[in-house]
């Protein structure tokens, strides 16, 4: 016997089922991720090639110097970034970081995480590199949205970092 509630329950089932079939299609699929962050790295230092190789799925970009950097921001990287936001992340000196920072503010980015490198171990600690690159990778996956940080950098020392997007509190 059909009453009011089985019809209400009925809709709401047939309604639900596109829905369920969207969830469930997914879930099967697997982790499918689109690309939310870009590594920069300065090729100059094997502290930095060893940091960009902690992260084997994402786009990584080897500069070498300013004019390197000058290039890729003007040429490809800020016409994609105005499109599409995304989160850039990087081991570099603290001469290009301060480039990139400048760069940045046009797209409403700032440096949300840097990690300098221990300033007694500054020659050739890939150990360090490695550890900052999973302190990136981590507070990438665990954060959507982070604090702006400023501090005084050294164009010697090399730093992990990470640019983001500002977004609307």
């Amino acid at each position: 016997m059909t009453n009011r509630r089985s019809f209400l329950k009925l809709g709401v089932a047939t309604a639900a089922l596109p829905l369920a079939g969207y969830g469930i299609h997914n879930a099967l699929a697997g982790p499918v991720r689109k690309l939310d962050h870009t590594i920069l790295i300065d090729s100059r230092y094997p502290e930095s090639r060893d940091f960009a190789a902690q992260f084997d799925s994402i786009n990584t970009v080897q500069l070498a110097g300013a004019d390197a950097l000058a290039q890729y921001w003007y040429g490809e990287l800020r016409p994609a970034l105005r499109g599409t936001p995304l989160n850039l992340v990087g081991l570099t000196g603290g001469d290009t970081l301060f480039c990139l920072e400048m760069l940045a503010r046009e797209l409403r980015m700032k440096t949300s995480l840097v990690f300098p490198a221990p300033v007694a171990n500054l020659e050739k600690n890939t150990e360090w590199a490695r550890q900052a690159a999973r302190s990136v990778a981590a507070t990438l996956h665990a954060a959507t949205q982070f604090k702006p940080q400023q501090q005084i950098r050294d164009r010697e020392t090399l730093y992990a970092w990470v640019i983001a997007p500002v977004t609307a509190a």
